[in-house]
């Protein structure tokens, strides 16, 4: 049978915290039209990851062959948010009313409570997290019309979210790696179209 794997939890295992700082403006300007901003920064520390303390050396041994993957959660992952947020609200009046809302912003992390993706060099992980969006922008609003009638409607646009350029390779514990010359989430952000290209030539693929 194969050798077991085992989950364990490192020693000096600390609990997350986090730093968060908010700052707003809002104004009205006469008696039905108003404009919010606001500031968000958001530091979280200490989430954790796992890392293999049992990954096979370069001649594919692992340190104890009795055993296969030792994953240790370690408390060792980040993540960063900023935003900037603008609201502008037209409140209800002349039988119409609107709301328009946009958002500046930058979510960053290492990829926390996965298994770190190149245990060789754990931070290729750092970079846009899977739920980061730049921009963002929604629009509603409802107009009062005869007969009793009312019409409203909502409109969002958004920013692509990013992604990884992943190999065709995958290491001993079965994950998946970054094409070389890249890191996580690159996609639709500042991809190394140059390393992407490159790896794919030595697939024997065109640019």
């Amino acid at each position: 049978s194969s050798p077991p794997n085992v989950t364990v939890l490192a020693p000096n295992y600390r609990n997350p915290y986090s730093n968060q700082f908010e700052v707003g403006y809002s104004h009205a300007f006469g008696n039905n039209f108003a404009i919010k901003v606001d500031g968000v920064y958001q530091h979280f520390f200490r989430d954790f990851r796992n890392v293999d303390l049992n990954y096979p050396n370069a001649a594919g041994i692992r340190p104890l062959p009795a055993w296969g993957e030792i994953l240790q959660q370690q408390s060792d992952a980040q993540s960063k948010y900023k935003a900037l947020f603008i609201r502008a609200d037209k409140r209800f009046s002349h039988r119409y009313t609107f709301t328009v809302a946009y958002t500046l912003a930058s979510a960053r992390d290492d990829n926390p409570q996965q298994t770190v993706t190149d245990q060789t060099d754990p931070g290729l992980d750092w970079g846009p997290a899977n739920v980061d969006r730049r921009n963002s922008l929604v629009a509603s609003g409802t107009v009062d019309l005869p007969f009793r009638f009312t019409f409203g409607a909502i409109w969002t646009a958004r920013s692509s979210v990013p992604f990884s350029a992943l190999e065709a390779v995958f290491n001993a514990d079965g994950t998946q790696q970054y094409v070389p010359g890249t890191s996580r989430n690159q996609g639709n952000r500042n991809l190394n179209l140059g390393a992407v290209n490159a790896y794919r030539a030595t697939l024997g693929l065109p640019a």
